[in-house]
């Protein structure tokens, strides 16, 4: 007999183990990665302070 076990995903410590995850990569010299996060709310917000010489800034996305 086989045996499935299902697991509850929270998405909301999904996105708050990988964001920081993320900033760390995404990174350039002369630029940090700031990350903004609500967990209760579901609001987050990554944004790139400093110079890239590109054009670019926030990423925000909301979770419910």
């Amino acid at each position: 007999m086989t045996v499935y076990v299902i697991t509850t995903l929270n998405y909301h410590d999904l996105v708050d183990k990988i964001l920081p995850q993320y900033a760390k990569s995404a990174v350039g010299e002369g630029t940090e990665v700031e990350v903004i996060a609500d967990g209760v709310r579901g609001h987050y917000l990554v944004m790139f302070v400093g110079w890239r010489d590109e054009v670019g800034g926030l990423w925000e996305f909301d979770s419910y």
